[in-house]
C-alpha cells in the first residue's frame, strides 16, 4: 500500500515544486514588468516636466520682457509727445519770446511729471554774417530779466557759414553752460542735429558727455522750418531750416523712473542700447545685474531682444536670465525631483513586488496610487499647457491635427476641439508652403524659425515662425510632426522695411558710383590743375592737368604734403611751410585766392620755376567729402604775366609821356586866367577855368596810373625815416579843412599819447592818410561825422578812419581794393574819382609789411583799419617814387 502511494507522493511533490517555481517565476516576471513600466512612466513624466518647465520659463520670461518693453515704449511716447507740444508752441506763432517759452515749460511741470528731463531748449540757426547782431539782441533781451544778459556769448562760435545756438533753455540759469552753447562743438550732438534737419524728423543722439552734467545724456532734436511745412528735398530743408526744439534726457534717470517699483522686470537682467551696435558707446542703461558672457553660452540661460522706436532711433533691449531665477529654484528642480522620485519608487515597487509576489492586491493598490499621482501631475501641467501664448500642435504624417493648444483660438478664432482631425493645410495661406516645409523637415529632422503665412480670423494674414521636429515610434519610424507656432508679424514687417531701406542704399551706392565716374571724367578733362587735400595738407587726389604741369605722377604725389608737391615762392623767395596760404585756407575754413599781382611762383619736378594763379578752398563746414578737406586749383600764367608786364610798361610809358603836355596845358591855362597874355572877358574866363579843372583831373588820373604801373612793376622806392604819424594825420586834415568846413562836417581826432615815432616813408604814409580821409570827406553827406584814431598796440600801430557816410554795398565790398572800382551808390552822388586810390593804399600797406581791412554797412558808414608794424617799413631801392594821388 505504501508502495502504491509513493507514486502519488512523488507526483504531488513534483507538482508542488512546479507550482512554487511557476509562482516564483511569475513573481519575478511581474516584478520586472512592473519595474520596466514604472521606469518608462518615470522617464515620460520627467520628459513632460522638462518640456513644461521650458515652456513655463520661456513664457514667463517673454511676458516679463514684453511688459518691460511696453513700459519703455509708453514712456518714450510720452516724452516724444512732450517735445511735440513744445514744437507746437513754435509752430503756432511766428515768434515766441523768452517769457512765453518759460511760462509754457513751467505749465508742463517737468520736475514732477518728467524727472529725467534735464532741460527743454530752443536752438536757433544763426548765419555767421549775423552772429554779432544775434549776440547783441540776446544781451538786450529784457522780456524775462530787466537787465537782460550782458555777459551772453556764443560758446566756441564757428567761422563756418552758420552756428546753431541754444537760445532758450528751461529750467533756466544764466550761468547754465547750455545757454549760448553751439551744437556744432559736440560731434555726437551735431550728427543727430544735422540728421534731424536733413530728414525733417525728430532724431535722438547717442549717449554723450556734456559740460555741466556729471553723467551721460542723450538729446532729442525736433526740427522747425519756415511756414511750418517740411520741405521735400534735403537742400530745401537746409535752406528753410530755422532751428529746433530739443530735450536733454538723463539716460540713468529715464530708465530708473520706468523700472522702479512694480514696473521693474522680476529676476531679469537687461541692457539698453541706442542702436543695433551693442557697444559701450551706444549703451543707454544697464540693470544692477549684468548679462554674463559665460552664462550666455549656458543652455539654462534665456536670452531675448526687443526693440523700441524713439525719435528716429531704434532702442535695442537685451534681456537675459537663468531658468531657475524666472520660475524659482524649487520649480526648476521639479523634473529632477520627479525623475529621482520615480526611480526610487520604481526600485521600491520592484522590491516590494519581488518580496511579496503573491500580495497582488497591495501591488494593485500601489499601482492605483501611482496612477492617481501621475494623473494629478498630468492635470497640473495640462493647465500650464492651456495657458501657453504660443501654439503647440501635433499632426500625423498626412497632416491631420491630433493635438493643438488652446492658444490657437486667438490666432484663427476656432477652438482646439473643432480642429482635431482637420488637415493643417487648410490653415496655410499657401497650402503648397506646408509641402515644402514638410520636405525640409523630413530631410533635416527639424526646422527652426521657419516663416509661414497662416489664415487668421476675420481674413487677417498671420506671419508665423515655426519650430518643428519629427517624432518617431519605438522602431525609429516617423509617425508625426510636433511643433510650436509664434506670431512674428511685427518682426516680418520690420524686416520688410529694413529690406526696402537696404535696396534704397544699394540704389544710392550705384548712383554715387555713377557720379564718381562722371567726376573722374570731368577732372580728367579739366584744363585747370586741381589737387584735393586732407586735413593735414596731404595730397588725396590730383587730376591729369596738375600731373602734367608739375611733371609728377599722381601715384607718386598721393600721400605727400602739398608744400612738397606744390612749393610756393613769393617774389621768387620760398614761402615757409608755417606761412603757407594753402594751409591757412584749410585752418580758417575759408577761401584764399592768389592772383597775378601776388607774384606767386611754383616749381615743377624738373626744376622749372613759373608764375601761377591759385585758389585754395576749405570744405570744412560746407558739407565736406569724407577724407577731403580742401581743394587747390591753379594754372600756369607765364603768358598772362608777360602780357600784364607789357601792359603795365605801356601804361607807365603812356602816363609818363602824357604828363609833359598836360603840365603845359595847365601852365598856359593859368596864364590865360591870370591875364598875363591880355585881358579876357568873363565868359572866356569861365571856359578856361573848366579847362584848367579838367586838366587837373587828367593830371591826377595820369599820376595815379603812373603810381599803379610802378607798383605793378615793382620799381617804386621805399625810403623810411623817423615820422610822427599824428603830424601826418593833422597835416592831411588841414589840407581838407576847406571842404570839411564847406560841408559842415565834424572831425574827431583820437591819438594815443603812447604812439612812438615810427620809421616809415613819409610820402607813402601820407598817400595812405590822403586817400582814406579824402574818401571819408567825399563820400559822407553834409553835416556828417568823421573820426581819426591812432592806437599803440603790442607789435604794431593801428590807424582807424571812420565815418557815418554812404557806406559800401555788401555785394561790392570784395571789389573795394581792385583797380578802377567805384561803388554804385557813390558814382551816382560824385562822378569824380579814378577808382585807383584804394588799390594804391593796399599795395603801399602790404609792401610795408602791414595789413588793411574795413567794416561797412550801406547808408550807415564805413571804418577802415590799417596796421603798421612798430619796427616800421623796410628800405627798398627803386628808380621812382609814388605820386601823391587822392582818388
Amino acid at each position: 500500500m505504501v508502495i502504491k502511494n509513493k507514486p502519488t507522493e512523488v507526483f504531488g511533490y513534483l507538482n508542488d515544486v512546479k507550482s512554487n517555481f511557476l509562482h516564483v517565476f511569475n513573481g519575478l516576471t511581474v516584478s520586472f514588468l512592473i519595474l520596466v513600466v514604472a521606469l518608462t512612466v518615470t522617464f515620460f513624466a520627467w520628459q513632460y516636466n522638462v518640456n513644461v518647465l521650458n515652456l513655463e520659463s520661456q513664457l514667463k520670461f517673454d511676458t516679463n520682457s514684453r511688459a518691460a518693453t511696453s513700459e519703455v515704449q509708453n514712456e518714450a511716447n510720452r516724452s516724444f509727445d512732450l517735445l511735440n507740444s513744445v514744437k507746437g508752441l513754435f509752430r503756432s506763432s511766428h515768434y515766441v519770446d523768452r517769457s512765453e517759452f518759460e511760462e509754457f515749460v513751467n505749465n508742463l511741470k517737468i520736475d514732477n511729471r518728467y524727472p529725467y528731463l534735464l532741460s527743454l531748449q530752443y536752438i536757433q540757426k544763426v548765419p555767421a554774417g549775423t552772429l554779432s547782431t544775434f549776440v547783441n539782441s540776446v544781451r538786450s533781451d529784457v522780456s524775462l530779466i530787466p537787465r537782460g544778459y550782458p555777459d551772453f556769448t556764443v560758446h566756441k562760435a564757428s567761422k563756418s557759414s552758420e552756428n546753431d545756438v541754444v537760445l532758450y533753455t528751461e529750467p533756466f540759469d544764466s550761468k547754465d553752460s547750455f545757454f549760448g552753447y553751439n551744437i556744432r562743438d559736440n560731434r555726437e550732438l551735431f550728427d543727430a542735429f544735422s540728421s534731424a534737419r536733413d530728414k525733417g524728423i525728430p532724431v535722438s543722439s547717442k549717449p554723450t558727455m556734456i559740460d555741466g552734467y556729471s553723467e551721460k545724456v542723450f538729446v532729442v532734436f525736433v526740427p522747425l522750418y519756415k511756414k511750418n511745412e517740411i520741405p521735400k528735398t534735403i537742400n530745401s530743408r537746409r535752406d528753410n531750416f530755422i532751428g529746433a526744439v530739443s530735450g536733454v534726457f538723463s539716460s540713468t534717470q529715464f530708465f530708473d523712473s520706468i523700472f522702479s517699483g512694480q514696473n521693474k522686470p522680476q529676476d531679469v537682467d537687461l541692457e539698453i542700447y541706442n542702436s543695433g551696435d551693442a557697444t559701450s558707446n551706444s549703451l543707454l542703461y544697464t540693470s544692477d545685474k549684468t548679462i554674463s558672457v559665460v552664462a550666455n553660452t549656458a543652455s539654462s540661460y534665456l536670452r531675448n531682444s526687443e526693440r523700441v522706436a524713439f525719435a528716429g532711433s531704434v532702442w535695442v533691449i537685451e534681456y537675459g536670465t537663468f531658468k531657475d531665477k524666472i520660475v524659482g529654484y524649487t520649480a526648476s528642480r521639479f523634473p529632477d525631483i520627479v525623475a529621482m522620485g520615480g526611480l526610487i519608487g520604481s526600485l521600491s515597487l520592484f522590491g516590494i513586488v519581488l518580496s511579496f509576489a503573491t500580495a497582488r492586491r497591495r501591488a494593485l493598490l500601489l499601482a492605483e496610487t501611482m496612477t492617481e499621482r501621475l494623473t494629478e501631475s498630468e492635470e497640473k501641467y495640462r493647465s500650464i499647457f492651456e495657458a501657453l501664448q504660443d501654439v503647440y500642435y501635433r499632426t500625423d504624417l498626412t497632416g491631420a491635427i491630433t493635438i493643438v493648444s488652446p492658444s490657437i483660438e486667438q490666432y484663427i478664432g476656432r477652438k482646439p476641439e473643432d480642429l482635431v482631425g482637420h488637415n493643417a493645410k487648410e490653415f496655410y495661406l499657401n497650402p503648397e508652403a506646408r509641402d515644402k516645409m514638410i520636405g525640409v523637415l523630413m530631410q533635416e529632422g527639424v526646422v527652426n524659425d521657419y516663416l509661414i503665412d497662416l489664415k487668421g480670423k476675420d481674413g487677417a494674414v498671420i506671419n508665423a515662425s515655426l519650430n518643428a521636429l519629427v517624432f518617431k515610434d519605438n522602431n525609429g519610424k516617423p509617425v508625426g510632426v510636433e511643433g510650436m507656432l509664434r506670431d512674428v508679424s511685427v518682426r516680418v514687417k520690420t524686416e520688410a522695411v529694413l529690406a526696402e531701406k537696404t535696396k534704397e542704399l544699394e540704389t544710392t551706392k550705384e548712383r554715387i558710383t555713377h557720379e564718381a565716374h562722371k567726376l573722374n571724367a570731368i577732372l580728367s578733362s579739366m584744363a585747370e590743375s586741381l589737387i584735393a587735400l586732407d586735413g593735414n595738407g596731404r595730397v588725396v587726389l590730383m587730376n591729369q592737368a596738375a600731373a602734367i604741369l608739375l611733371r609728377v605722377a599722381e601715384g607718386d604725389a598721393k600721400g605727400k604734403n602739398i608744400n612738397t608737391i606744390l612749393p610756393l615762392f613769393k617774389d621768387k623767395e620760398p614761402i615757409p611751410d608755417t606761412a603757407s596760404l594753402i594751409m591757412e585756407a584749410i585752418k580758417t575754413n575759408g577761401l584764399t585766392r592768389m592772383l597775378m599781382r601776388d607774384n606767386v611762383y611754383t616749381k615743377d619736378n624738373d626744376g622749372r620755376v613759373f608764375p601761377i594763379i591759385l585758389s585754395a578752398t576749405s570744405l570744412m563746414g560746407y558739407g565736406e567729402v569724407e577724407g577731403v578737406s580742401a581743394i587747390v586749383m591753379f594754372r600756369d600764367i607765364t603768358e598772362e604775366k608777360a602780357i600784364d608786364q607789357t601792359k603795365t610798361e605801356f601804361v607807365s610809358l603812356a602816363s609818363h609821356q602824357l604828363r609833359t603836355p598836360l603840365t603845359a596845358i595847365g601852365w598856359y591855362a593859368e596864364m590865360l586866367i591870370s591875364g598875363d597874355t591880355g585881358k579876357i572877358n568873363k565868359e572866356q574866363k569861365s571856359y578856361l577855368e573848366q579847362i584848367a579843372e579838367s586838366n587837373s583831373r587828367m593830371v591826377e588820373l595820369v599820376n595815379s596810373l603812373l603810381s599803379v604801373s610802378r607798383i605793378d612793376l615793382g620799381t617804386f622806392a621805399i625810403n623810411p625815416e623817423p615820422t610822427d604819424l599824428k603830424e601826418v594825420s593833422k597835416s592831411v586834415i588841414a589840407e581838407l579843412a576847406p571842404t570839411i568846413k564847406k560841408k559842415k562836417m565834424k572831425i574827431t581826432e583820437v591819438y594815443d599819447p603812447k604812439v612812438p615815432v615810427v620809421s616809415v616813408d613819409p610820402k607813402l604814409i601820407r598817400i595812405v592818410f590822403q586817400n582814406l580821409l579824402s574818401n571819408s570827406v567825399k563820400y559822407t553827406q553834409d553835416k556828417g561825422a568823421i573820426e581819426v584814431g591812432i592806437k599803440n598796440k603790442k607789435t604794431d600801430i593801428l590807424i582807424t578812419v571812420s565815418d557815418n557816410g554812404y557806406g559800401i554795398p555788401k555785394a561790392q565790398q570784395q571789389k573795394i581794393f581792385t583797380k578802377l572800382f567805384r561803388a554804385d551808390n557813390v558814382r551816382e552822388k560824385d562822378t569824380d574819382g579814378t577808382g585807383l586810390g584804394m588799390y594804391i593804399v593796399k599795395s603801399v600797406v602790404e609792401q610795408s609789411g602791414g595789413e588793411i581791412w574795413f567794416e561797412s554797412e550801406e547808408n550807415k558808414g564805413t571804418t577802415f583799419f590799417v596796421k603798421i608794424p612798430r619796427q616800421g617799413m623796410k628800405k627798398k631801392p627803386g628808380s621812382h617814387t609814388l605820386n601823391d594821388a587822392v582818388t
